[in-house]
């Protein structure tokens, strides 16, 4: 196979994989929304005299995103005859196009997970409380892959997921901080 061929072939294969993310995307939206939304109200009912605005739309955003997520990542899939672990990141096959791309993917959605963490608990600091939170998601999902089958469990995604979430965190932050400071200009 020359080059160009190679080439092309990685090409198919990386617009293959962005076809499939976004129609499993697109059907688990459904779901997430019916399914979250059923547990942010029950949430909701329970917790509405102690909760902001912000917070409780955060909450929402959290709820409805974690359904989206395990039935984009779990329960859309079909199960494998075995279980696939790789244990060492960024080694995907497919080459440099394909382990960016998955990366890249991976990161970027766990982005909303940290924007909603800012916004239901703003006067966290630290991202250690971040990597925590996005650690026990991503790491369910990734185990409920392996026990299932029903996708390739990789320390990559689990690392990739957990920077996504502290970017959103910090994105967040920032735009809060910037509107928390343009009141205090308004003010004076």
């Amino acid at each position: 196979m020359t080059e160009t061929q190679l080439f092309q072939a990685r090409k198919k294969q990386m617009l293959d994989s962005i076809n499939w993310m976004i129609s499993k995307g697109a059907d688990a939206i459904v779901p997430a929304i019916c399914i979250g939304g059923f547990l942010a109200i029950l949430y909701f009912i329970q917790m509405r005299k102690r909760k902001s605005r912000i917070q409780i739309a955060g909450t929402a955003i959290i709820l409805m995103y974690t359904v989206f997520l395990m039935d984009m990542t779990i329960f859309s899939r079909t199960s494998a005859k075995t279980s696939q672990f790789r244990f060492v990141p960024f080694m995907t096959p497919g080459g440099t196009h394909l382990l960016l791309l998955y990366a890249l993917a991976n990161m970027i959605v766990f982005v909303p997970i940290g924007i909603a963490l800012k916004m239901i608990r703003p006067e966290i600091k630290s991202y250690r409380k971040v990597v925590r939170f996005s650690a026990i998601i991503s790491g369910v999902i990734e185990v409920t892959q392996f026990i299932l089958k029903c996708g390739v469990c990789q320390t990559e995604d689990f690392l990739m997921n957990i920077l996504g979430a502290i970017i959103g965190w910090w994105f967040c932050g920032r735009i809060l901080l910037k509107k928390e400071n343009d009141e205090d200009k308004n003010i004076e």
